[in-house]
Protein backbone atom coordinates (compact mmCIF):
# COMPACT_ATOMS: atom_id res chain seq x y z
CA UNK A 1 0.00 0.00 0.00
CA UNK A 2 1.08 3.49 -0.50
CA UNK A 3 0.82 6.37 1.91
CA UNK A 4 -1.73 7.13 4.50
CA UNK A 5 -4.23 8.67 2.16
CA UNK A 6 -3.87 6.14 -1.09
CA UNK A 7 -7.61 4.78 -0.45
CA UNK A 8 -7.52 2.45 -3.80
CA UNK A 9 -5.64 -1.02 -3.55
CA UNK A 10 -5.50 -0.88 0.53
CA UNK A 11 -6.12 -3.55 2.79
CA UNK A 12 -9.69 -2.65 4.87
CA UNK A 13 -7.69 -1.88 7.79
CA UNK A 14 -5.62 0.53 5.42
CA UNK A 15 -8.88 2.47 4.15
CA UNK A 16 -10.30 2.57 8.09
CA UNK A 17 -6.77 4.17 9.12
CA UNK A 18 -6.81 6.83 6.03
CA UNK A 19 -9.97 7.77 6.61
CA UNK A 20 -9.38 8.54 10.00
CA UNK A 21 -6.06 10.19 9.33
CA UNK A 22 -8.17 12.10 6.66
CA UNK A 23 -10.88 13.28 9.50
CA UNK A 24 -7.66 14.55 11.49
CA UNK A 25 -6.01 16.27 9.36
CA UNK A 26 -9.00 17.73 8.33
CA UNK A 27 -9.43 19.31 11.86
CA UNK A 28 -5.96 19.48 13.55
CA UNK A 29 -3.03 21.75 13.99
CA UNK A 30 -0.51 21.45 11.21
CA UNK A 31 2.41 20.43 13.53
CA UNK A 32 0.00 17.70 15.19
CA UNK A 33 -1.27 16.60 11.65
CA UNK A 34 2.39 16.21 10.74
CA UNK A 35 3.32 14.02 13.93
CA UNK A 36 0.00 11.70 13.50
CA UNK A 37 0.03 11.39 10.17
CA UNK A 38 4.04 9.89 11.23
CA UNK A 39 2.56 7.94 13.33
CA UNK A 40 -0.17 6.23 11.27
CA UNK A 41 2.55 5.78 8.77
CA UNK A 42 4.90 4.16 11.41
CA UNK A 43 1.66 2.00 12.70
CA UNK A 44 0.71 1.05 8.92
CA UNK A 45 4.15 -0.43 8.70
CA UNK A 46 4.21 -2.45 11.60
CA UNK A 47 0.74 -4.04 10.47
CA UNK A 48 1.81 -4.73 7.22
CA UNK A 49 4.56 -6.58 8.70
CA UNK A 50 2.07 -8.82 10.27
CA UNK A 51 2.86 -7.21 13.85
CA UNK A 52 -1.21 -6.99 14.42
CA UNK A 53 -2.25 -4.74 17.31
CA UNK A 54 -0.76 -6.69 19.97
CA UNK A 55 3.01 -7.81 20.65
CA UNK A 56 5.58 -5.23 19.37
CA UNK A 57 3.57 -2.86 17.22
CA UNK A 58 0.94 -2.55 20.16
CA UNK A 59 3.50 -0.95 22.48
CA UNK A 60 5.66 1.22 19.79
CA UNK A 61 2.36 2.57 19.22
CA UNK A 62 1.72 3.51 22.77
CA UNK A 63 5.11 4.87 23.33
CA UNK A 64 5.25 7.22 20.48
CA UNK A 65 1.51 8.77 21.62
CA UNK A 66 2.92 8.49 25.68
CA UNK A 67 5.65 10.29 24.60
CA UNK A 68 3.20 12.94 22.50
CA UNK A 69 0.70 13.29 25.30
CA UNK A 70 3.75 13.84 27.84
CA UNK A 71 4.97 16.49 25.81
CA UNK A 72 1.39 18.03 25.58
CA UNK A 73 1.44 17.60 29.18
CA UNK A 74 4.17 19.43 30.11
CA UNK A 75 2.94 22.74 27.62
CA UNK A 76 0.05 22.87 29.67
CA UNK A 77 2.21 22.29 33.26
CA UNK A 78 4.82 25.95 31.84
CA UNK A 79 0.79 27.57 31.10
CA UNK A 80 -0.31 26.58 34.15
CA UNK A 81 2.79 27.83 36.53
CA UNK A 82 2.86 31.16 34.03
CA UNK A 83 -0.68 31.64 34.94
CA UNK A 84 -1.87 34.61 37.38
CA UNK A 85 -1.80 33.17 40.98
CA UNK A 86 -4.80 35.67 42.17
CA UNK A 87 -7.29 32.95 42.10
CA UNK A 88 -4.83 30.34 43.50
CA UNK A 89 -3.94 30.29 47.49
CA UNK A 90 -2.40 28.19 50.01
CA UNK A 91 -3.87 25.93 52.18
CA UNK A 92 -1.06 23.96 54.45
CA UNK A 93 0.93 22.09 51.78
CA UNK A 94 -2.05 22.56 49.26
CA UNK A 95 -2.83 24.96 46.64
CA UNK A 96 -6.45 25.25 46.47
CA UNK A 97 -8.50 27.45 43.42
CA UNK A 98 -9.68 30.49 44.11
CA UNK A 99 -13.45 30.28 45.78
CA UNK A 100 -12.61 27.41 47.44
CA UNK A 101 -12.52 26.67 50.83
CA UNK A 102 -9.27 25.80 53.05
CA UNK A 103 -10.39 22.78 55.98
CA UNK A 104 -6.96 22.58 57.65
CA UNK A 105 -7.38 20.40 60.32
CA UNK A 106 -5.51 22.03 64.05
CA UNK A 107 -4.39 18.83 65.45
CA UNK A 108 -2.55 16.54 62.83
CA UNK A 109 -1.10 17.58 59.49
CA UNK A 110 -4.13 17.32 57.46
CA UNK A 111 -5.52 19.78 55.36
CA UNK A 112 -7.84 19.50 52.00
CA UNK A 113 -9.48 22.41 49.33
CA UNK A 114 -13.36 22.17 49.13
CA UNK A 115 -15.33 23.41 46.25
CA UNK A 116 -16.95 26.86 47.06
CA UNK A 117 -20.93 25.91 48.07
CA UNK A 118 -19.52 23.19 50.46
CA UNK A 119 -18.83 23.03 54.15
CA UNK A 120 -15.86 22.00 55.98
CA UNK A 121 -16.32 19.03 58.74
CA UNK A 122 -13.43 17.35 60.51
CA UNK A 123 -13.93 13.67 62.08
CA UNK A 124 -11.82 13.01 64.84
CA UNK A 125 -11.27 9.41 66.98
CA UNK A 126 -12.53 8.98 70.07
CA UNK A 127 -10.42 6.04 71.81
CA UNK A 128 -12.52 5.66 74.40
CA UNK A 129 -15.60 5.77 72.90
CA UNK A 130 -14.09 4.07 70.00
CA UNK A 131 -15.65 5.84 67.55
CA UNK A 132 -15.80 8.86 64.84
CA UNK A 133 -17.14 12.29 66.14
CA UNK A 134 -17.87 14.68 63.16
CA UNK A 135 -17.12 18.26 64.60
CA UNK A 136 -16.44 21.79 63.47
CA UNK A 137 -13.49 22.77 65.53
CA UNK A 138 -10.70 21.48 63.61
CA UNK A 139 -9.90 18.48 64.94
CA UNK A 140 -9.09 15.18 63.10
CA UNK A 141 -8.92 14.46 59.45
CA UNK A 142 -10.52 17.15 56.79
CA UNK A 143 -14.20 16.39 54.86
CA UNK A 144 -16.02 18.43 52.45
CA UNK A 145 -19.71 17.92 52.65
CA UNK A 146 -22.44 19.18 49.90
CA UNK A 147 -24.49 21.95 51.50
CA UNK A 148 -28.10 20.61 52.49
CA UNK A 149 -30.69 23.75 52.90
CA UNK A 150 -32.59 21.24 54.41
CA UNK A 151 -30.31 20.50 56.96
CA UNK A 152 -29.69 24.00 57.63
CA UNK A 153 -27.33 25.04 54.56
CA UNK A 154 -23.79 26.16 54.95
CA UNK A 155 -23.84 28.13 58.35
CA UNK A 156 -20.17 27.43 59.05
CA UNK A 157 -18.29 26.48 55.68
CA UNK A 158 -14.96 26.78 56.95
CA UNK A 159 -16.01 24.31 59.87
CA UNK A 160 -13.08 25.45 62.42
CA UNK A 161 -10.41 25.20 59.88
CA UNK A 162 -7.36 26.65 61.24
CA UNK A 163 -6.63 28.59 58.02
CA UNK A 164 -9.11 31.14 59.13
CA UNK A 165 -7.25 31.93 62.66
CA UNK A 166 -8.92 31.45 66.00
CA UNK A 167 -12.33 29.65 66.28
CA UNK A 168 -14.98 32.26 67.67
CA UNK A 169 -15.04 32.43 71.52
CA UNK A 170 -18.14 31.45 72.22
CA UNK A 171 -18.11 28.15 70.42
CA UNK A 172 -19.17 25.25 72.60
CA UNK A 173 -17.60 22.30 73.97
CA UNK A 174 -18.47 18.65 72.16
CA UNK A 175 -19.26 15.71 74.04
CA UNK A 176 -16.53 13.19 73.51
CA UNK A 177 -13.37 15.62 72.34
CA UNK A 178 -10.88 18.20 74.39
CA UNK A 179 -12.39 21.31 75.56
CA UNK A 180 -12.22 24.55 73.05
CA UNK A 181 -9.68 25.91 75.76
CA UNK A 182 -7.33 22.93 75.09
CA UNK A 183 -7.73 23.11 71.36
CA UNK A 184 -4.72 24.52 69.53
CA UNK A 185 -5.21 28.14 68.02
Amino acid sequence: CEPPLVIVGCSTMSKVLALILGAILAQAWADDAAALAEDVAEEEACLAGGGGFDGDCALSMLQRRGTRLAADGASLAEAGANASDASMFRCALLTCAGGSICCQSRDISAALCCASGSICYFSAYNFEAGVRILNQLGLGSPRCFACNEKAGGCKNPHGGSKYYGPLPPDTKDIEGLPPVSEIPQ
